[in-house]
């Protein structure tokens, strides 16, 4: 049995399209942080296609497993997705082509409203 992981840190990062993405880990959960749902869009979009964009999501998912580590997706201070090692991929995941995610559509409204 592999050793979970304790992770602690923030980074920030600018995409090469000027999107910052604020990455912070405290003990076994990564947030992942944009501004807007139009910048998680474009950061999703620059990979190339929806299949690789789902197969990196499994194998990352697989990495968390391993690891004992979480995946929260923050978009304007909400959590619109998780990627866990038992995440539940919601119908809309699965619409999206991000299976593995389990996206949350209530915060993904509530964001899209500016609530």
């Amino acid at each position: 049995m592999t050793r979970p992981l304790d992770i602690i840190g923030e980074l920030s990062l600018m995409s090469g399209s000027n999107i910052e993405l604020s990455i912070k880990a405290n003990g076994r959960i990564i947030e992942l942080q944009v501004a807007s749902l139009k910048d998680g869009y474009s950061l999703a979009s620059e990979l190339n296609g929806r299949q690789q964009l789902t197969q990196k999501l499994e194998q990352f998912q697989e990495v968390l497993a391993m690891s004992d580590l979480a995946l929260h997706f923050r978009v304007a201070k909400r959590i619109v997705a998780l990627l866990t090692p038992h995440s539940r991929p919601t119908l809309l995941s699965r619409l999206s082509g991000v299976a593995p995610v389990e996206l949350k559509p209530l915060a993904l409204l509530l964001v899209l409203l500016r609530l």
